[in-house]
């Protein structure tokens, strides 16, 4: 009796060894130029500056990191954060990829650093001497829950300012998708995730309404 208990315990142990290393290793995230394969189809006239803006409410109050992208859990159940490859705030990362989509289809773009709890208003009025109209994207939710397979969780508004800051146009994408890791979005999660991401933000910046404010004729029109 007590060397079957000694067994069990010794198999509890190695299990619960197992899990904890399995999600401590981690799989950190690379936002890299793959999460910005994706076609823009403003106008290529156009001079914007392009913004990250991280508002998701566990980073605004301080409970997570701002390179937290997800959580990867243990064989039970247990959470672990996760964060981005590169150790920069997930907001710099997404900056960046969102820079490189716009400027890889030709469109004059800068990038400006969102700092966090800053007022709409203020960023805006620092930014009025560009010129340029704002793309600021809002990631109001925006994580990876991996337990078996990928859960992912985004809620991100895009906002188009002009110089002046008055709002143009808006867009939203919100969701929770259960990712398969295989078949329509490819073989494992990280290219699961890249094709997740390349959809929500294909679908914010060529909605019809974002795309119609960088229509010269439809701005003739409104003149």
């Amino acid at each position: 009796m007590k060397g079957s208990t000694l067994v069990l315990t010794a198999v509890v142990a190695v299990f619960t060894l197992l899990s904890h290393t399995n999600a401590l290793a981690g799989n950190p995230v690379k936002y890299n130029d793959e999460f910005a394969q994706y076609e823009v189809n403003i106008s290529k006239q156009a001079k914007v500056i392009v913004a990250a803006k991280d508002a998701r409410p566990y980073i605004i109050n301080g409970d997570k990191k701002p390179n937290f992208v997800g959580l990867e859990r243990s064989l039970f159940g247990i959470p672990y954060s996760i964060y981005t490859f590169s150790q920069n705030s997930f907001a710099d990362d997404m900056g960046k990829i969102l820079l490189s989509s716009l400027n890889k289809e030709g469109i004059d773009a800068l990038k400006v650093d969102y700092p966090l709890n800053t007022a709409t208003t203020t960023f805006l009025s620092n930014n009025s001497v560009t010129g340029r109209k704002s793309l600021i994207f809002t990631y109001n939710e925006w994580k990876t829950d991996m337990y078996g397979r990928m859960t992912f969780h985004y809620d991100v508004t895009l906002t188009v300012y002009d110089d002046k800051g008055n709002m143009l146009a808006s867009s939203n994408e919100k969701g929770s998708e259960g990712l398969k890791n295989d078949g329509e979005f490819g073989e494992n999660p990280a290219v699961v995730l890249v094709n997740a991401s390349n959809n929500v933000l294909s679908n914010l910046i060529n909605s019809p309404q974002i795309i119609t404010v960088f229509t010269p004729a439809a701005a003739k029109v409104g003149k």
